[in-house]
């Protein structure tokens, strides 16, 4: 499955379980438009580059774009306002069945080696009764790729009190790592941590948390299983308590 076709996947599941949850009291009215590509990256030297929205759906849909900035602290995503990031048009509609192209620039290419791409469905004026109208937002990476950059994860491990297992990586590369799926062995016992997808940004570090049914033995080491979309690679580490 493609990128864009996992990006529309994931909005249906999304919009399934939303629909499930309510019960058959109302009806869903939902927008539908698709983002290709879905992974925007600069490389060195350029500064600018393009995006199709394309409408699938029977009706208009207008959107609102905007550019946020992207740092990692304390191993947790964090987002805010940037003006660096020129979208050109932030807000625009689509009709049925057609598309529209959006320009995505820098104004300069500084330290910050990533940033957020947010398009918003802004929802129409029209209500109707019993009706709920559910707006899609899609939260889309814009990498700033270095010449020969590459990135240098090295992870760490720890449990608390509570049962919890952290498991930390801190990428002293050049370039982001994306982590798809993490698990952890000791002593034959299997964990598995993570299944979300995740990105570690350079210089930076980001931690998935799990917690775990299983007697794990802090002092003793374990075995992290790491993939990514290049491959499958293992580490041995110590898992620590605090």
């Amino acid at each position: 499955m493609g990128k864009k076709a996992s990006a529309i996947a994931r909005k249906a599941l999304a919009l399934a379980w939303l629909i499930g949850s309510m019960g058959f009291a109302h009806r869903v009215r939902a927008g539908s438009f698709s983002v290709d590509p879905v992974h925007i990256s600069l490389p060195e030297g350029q500064r600018a580059t393009s995006l199709t929205i394309r409408n699938s759906g029977s009706a208009p849909v207008s959107i609102r774009a905007e550019a946020l900035s992207w740092s990692q602290v304390d191993g947790d995503d964090h987002y805010g306002p940037t003006d660096n990031v020129i979208v050109s048009p932030p807000i625009f509609t689509v009709a049925a069945g057609a598309t529209q192209l959006v320009r995505v620039g820098l104004k300069a290419r500084n330290r910050d080696p990533a940033y957020r791409l947010i398009l918003q469905e802004i929802p129409t004026q029209k209500a109707i009764p019993g009706e709920v109208q559910v707006v899609l937002r899609l939260n889309l990476p814009i990498y700033l790729a270095p010449r020969g950059g590459k990135p240098n994860v090295s992870w760490s491990a720890w449990l608390s009190a509570d049962g919890t297992i952290t498991v930390a990586g801190r990428n002293g590369g050049s370039a982001y790592e994306q982590v798809t799926q993490l698990a952890a062995e000791q002593e034959g016992k299997i964990l598995p941590i993570s299944k979300q997808m995740g990105v570690i940004l350079p210089g930076s570090w980001r931690r998935w948390t799990s917690r775990t049914p299983l007697a794990l033995r802090p002092g003793e080491p374990i075995a992290l299983d790491i993939k990514t979309p290049n491959g499958e690679t293992q580490a041995r580490i110590p898992l620590e308590l605090r």
